[in-house]
This record gives structure tokens, sequence and C-alpha cells, in this order.
């Protein structure tokens, strides 16, 4: 997993969470850094949770086929997914997690909650396994 981040604050945390590599993107070439981290290959998928021209260019950091999962608008603007994925072979799913949480009991909530962090804790998360505890 690599991480992205505009400051320091959180990388320690990032790296103790797993992540293989933590970007801070106010002082690293983005593009360079994923680049190079991958060997040219491209990122299999990203999670976007601010949306806006962040999450757009997200989509030119990932290898064909690869997957954009949407999970949030922190920034308050939705990309335009339909136009930056055009040409390309990436797919996007949209995923807010304000409309489950809305549709969900509460029981349903922490279950699901707990299992997500065993599976975090066991390293068996996946965009299956999610995906799956989700519905």
């Amino acid at each position: 997993m690599i991480a992205l981040t505009r400051d320091d604050r959180h990388t320690a945390e990032l790296y103790r969470l797993g992540a293989v590599s933590v970007i801070n993107t106010t002082n690293e070439l983005l593009q360079a850094r994923i680049t190079e981290l991958t060997e040219g290959c491209g990122a299999d998928a990203a999670v976007d949770c601010i949306g806006g021209t962040d999450g757009e260019q997200l989509v030119s950091y990932l290898k064909p086929n690869g997957t954009v999962i949407s999970v949030g608008l922190l920034s308050g603007i939705t990309p335009l997914w339909h136009e930056v994925t055009r040409g390309t072979q990436v797919q996007v799913k949209l995923f807010w997690l304000k409309h489950w949480v809305e549709r969900c009991s509460q029981e349903r909530w922490e279950q699901v909650f707990h299992e997500v962090i065993e599976l975090v804790r066991a390293g068996g998360l996946s965009w299956q396994t999610l995906g799956r505890r989700m519905n």
C-alpha cells in the first residue's frame, strides 16, 4: 500500500498500519514517485476520499484495468469520472459510506466495523473481502 498525505503528521502511523511507502505530496513529485515505486507499471487501485481534481488525478497513477474506489468528497467537488477515465481501462466504483450507514442498523454497523478491524490486524483485508462485508 502506498499512502498519500499532505504533511508528515500521520506518516509513522501509516507505516505502522502497513503502508509500504508514504508520499507527502507537498514534498515529492507524485507521478515520479508512483512510477518508481511500481517500477513503471502503475498502482492496481486507489481509494479516493477527497474528490475534485485530486481524486481525478489518481486515474493517471493506475495501471490498465486499475480501479478507483471513490469513498467520499472531502473537497466538496464531484470528480468528472466519465471524462478522466475516457480512453483508459480504469474503472471507477462509487462507495459513499454515508449512504451505507443511512441504510444500516447500528448492530450491523458495529459488526462490520469489528470485522474490518480484525481483517486489518490479520493482514487479510482486500477489495473483495471488504465488498462482501459491506453487503
